[in-house]
């Protein structure tokens, strides 16, 4: 099973895919993934805790105080997790204050974020408890797994916004922002997203958005008929890079300027 980050990958360098998936010249340090793992534990669990948390809010309470009340599961939360990740990440040399204090920087903004959510959703209903969790619209998932056997395909949504019956994915970018549109790479995944979903949830979904977040903009991409047809494409494309097949170098040769695998790859064609 394929990664939806190699999908975006081979877009923008077939070959880049093959050195580091087949001839296997550059891995994640194991501490990187363990730390991935202990994030998307924790967003894992305060998915669930949202529920409980909205419910629990009985009547009208200041911003301030929904600031607390998520700030004080979270870091509950994140503690917890650590605790039960402790073996794994003193293996790979990181001690618990150390990826506490980085973690609670991603997740007092995620509890600072919500927090504002609901009060606005409560201002304006004037609901509380169980009525505010039930009318609360959209609800929000955070760094989602997601995989199809059939598709061979997997990965981690950013965030889905769920309003009703309808689905809908977000993909969250830093960086340079197009003028317009979106990046191939981006699109790529979006729609990826946008193919699971519909694939193992059985949702009808109709658009998806890129969040670039350093502009303060999102960028709506729309589902059609032909999204489908080109994911499997493209999946069919990785799985020839990944069974051994060299892909050509990129034609836009900026791309090459300041890849680490410049020589090694052009090597290739001479040996």
């Amino acid at each position: 099973m394929i990664s939806v980050n190699m999908l975006s990958n081979y877009l923008y360098c077939p070959r880049k895919l093959y050195l580091q998936y087949v001839l296997k010249l550059a891995r994640p340090p194991k501490d990187v993934l363990i730390k991935g793992r202990v994030r998307h534990k924790v967003f894992d669990v305060i998915n669930e805790l949202d529920k409980d948390i909205i419910k629990g809010i009985k009547s009208f309470t200041p911003y301030e105080d929904l600031v607390m009340i998520f700030r004080r599961e979270y870091s509950r939360v994140v503690r917890e997790v650590i605790d039960q990740m402790k073996l794994e990440l003193l293996e790979v040399g990181v001690e618990s204050t150390t990826i506490f204090h980085k973690l609670w920087i991603i997740f007092l903004k995620e509890a600072q974020d919500r927090a504002q959510y609901v009060y606005d959703f409560m201002i304006h209903e004037k609901v509380y408890g169980d009525s505010l969790w039930r009318r609360l619209t959209p609800k929000i998932l955070t760094e989602v797994s997601i995989e199809s056997n059939e598709l061979g395909l997997k990965g981690i949504v950013d965030r889905i916004e769920i309003h009703g019956e309808n689905y809908i994915p977000i993909e969250i970018k830093t960086g340079k922002m197009p003028s317009d549109g979106v990046w191939p790479g981006d699109r790529i995944q979006l729609e990826a997203y946008m193919t699971l979903l519909v694939d193992e949830f059985n949702k009808n979904i109709k658009e998806g958005y890129i969040d670039y977040t350093d502009y303060n903009e999102r960028r709506k991409i729309t589902m059609n008929p032909y999204v489908r047809d080109n994911i499997l494409t493209t999946i069919q494309k990785v799985n020839d890079v990944l069974k051994g097949k060299l892909p050509s170098i990129v034609t836009n040769r900026n791309k090459c300027v300041s890849c680490s695998f410049r020589s090694k790859c052009h090597n290739l064609d001479s040996s």
